[in-house]
């Protein structure tokens, strides 16, 4: 059962475009925007990915996934998911506006989508795999192309782009060495 608490969801807040958060608590992910003030679950254990209303705390669209989904990122315009695969290597795009299930794009290198950060401008999606994988996957979201790894050190386990979008910082989970590691991206896609 999912229970939304509309008293702890920031009110009257507005943003130049949708504001993406996501985590896994029990291998559940969500993502959510200020501007309609709801957000999206993406459930691995039940195929799907769903709308919750956060002023109210009810339950909408349920849009069923043709793979165990993973981690959910909100374009910046609120009409696409971004939604990463388990245990695969497709980042699979659902249009928001038809709760339809776009083609999927195939990464080239991870082997596991767990992290996904989408640039303000909503033309790129920076995608981690916390596996074995020594980098972030930049994707162009206009081409539905993969670009060319960008290696940020060993298990980066989560990103966050900085508001203008010129930067990428990527959690490393190096065994002792813990550290983030900032990425300029005016020098990559």
């Amino acid at each position: 059962a999912l229970t939304a608490h509309p008293s702890l969801v920031p009110q009257n807040k507005t943003s130049a475009y949708p504001t993406t958060s996501q985590g896994g608590v029990n291998g559940v992910y969500v993502a959510y925007t200020l501007d309609t003030n709801s957000a999206w679950i993406s459930n691995p254990g039940a195929k799907f990915i769903m709308s919750v209303n956060l002023a109210t705390g009810h339950t909408g669209s349920q849009i069923a996934m043709p793979q165990a989904p993973g981690p959910i990122a909100i374009s910046p315009d609120g009409t696409t998911a971004y939604v990463g695969g388990r245990f695969t290597d497709t980042l699979t795009p659902v249009s928001l506006a038809n709760d339809s299930v776009l083609p999927g794009i195939t990464l080239n290198e991870p082997q596991s989508v767990d992290q996904i950060a989408i640039t303000p401008d909503g033309r790129w999606a920076y995608v981690v795999d916390g596996g074995v994988s020594e980098s972030v996957t930049p994707v162009n979201l206009v081409t539905k192309t993969v670009g060319t790894p960008i290696d940020v050190g060993p298990l980066p386990v989560g990103i966050t782009l900085t508001p203008d979008g010129r930067f990428a910082l990527v959690a490393i989970d190096g065994g002792s060495a813990n550290t983030v590691e900032e990425v300029n991206l005016s020098s990559n896609p």
